[in-house]
């Protein structure tokens, strides 16, 4: 039992799902406590301690539309907690129902007008819809609120590398990793961009960097395989394109390479 409380009590803290992405453990422990809450609301169904974990557990596995569920039920029961609009914004967001994620975030934002991540949120919103023009003019928002958020430096750039504006990028991206040094996606981007500029050996660097951070993002594998393609060693990028897709990355996203 107190390893259940445990996980209800970080989620209890950390219930707000920051840069849209939820605070998980592992999928067992997640089970087991989303198991534990449910049990106490069949005890206490206005429970909020207990229904705020229930959402974000259900976040957490990827079952959004039970997380919704359970959101609307706090909303009714406490609709003065910007967080919970955001959460719900967020799940939304998630399954494709944009039109609900806005008015959601819209509501986190009378809530809270200073808070940076609703802005950070309605960027990434507009990034899912390929209007990177109307993203870059939320994170810009955002970095007004907060100067150090480190993800809308870095989610900005990811706009101005789809624009080609590869500089600017590298200047974000360059202000991410200041503020946060291990942040590993900061320096694969970063190396993505300086690809983009044909810069393939500082390209390689950085994208080491990120290797040397994390293990597991596809997206190291796949921008380190597209620099060494650009320095003609085709065999080596070839063996990094099949480690991405070994991570997940699909194979219909190979951009110039020839591997197949």
């Amino acid at each position: 039992m107190l390893r259940f409380l445990l996980i209800i009590t970080l989620l209890y803290f950390f219930f707000y799902i920051k840069n849209c992405n939820a605070q998980c453990r592992s999928t067992e422990e997640l089970q087991d406590a989303l198991r534990y809450s449910n049990n106490e609301l069949k005890k206490d169904s206005t429970n909020l301690k207990y229904l705020k974990a229930a959402a974000e557990i259900y976040s957490c596995l990827g079952e959004y539309s039970q997380s919704i569920d359970v959101y609307k039920k706090i909303i009714a029961l406490n609709s003065s907690n910007f967080a919970i609009f955001l959460n719900l914004g967020i799940c939304y967001q998630m399954i494709g129902k944009y039109d609900s994620s806005k008015y959601f975030y819209k509501e986190a934002l009378s809530l809270k007008p200073d808070m940076a991540d609703i802005y950070f949120c309605f960027g990434d919103l507009y990034y899912s819809l390929d209007n990177c023009d109307s993203a870059i003019f939320y994170y810009n928002i955002a970095l007004k609120k907060d100067k150090s958020h480190t993800d809308s430096y870095i989610n900005r750039a990811v706009c101005f590398i789809k624009l080609k504006k590869f500089d600017r990028a590298i200047t974000d991206l360059s202000k991410a990793i200041s503020i946060s040094p291990k942040e590993y996606k900061a320096y694969y981007n970063r190396g993505y961009a300086k690809y983009g500029l044909k810069q393939y050996d500082q390209a390689i660097r950085d994208i080491e960097i990120a290797l040397s951070i994390d293990q597991n993002d596809p997206y190291i594998y796949y921008y380190m395989a597209l620099a060494y393609w650009g320095k003609n060693l085709h065999a080596k990028a070839c063996g990094y394109l099949n480690i991405s897709r070994l991570h997940g990355l699909s194979k219909d996203e190979k951009g110039d390479l020839d591997c197949d």
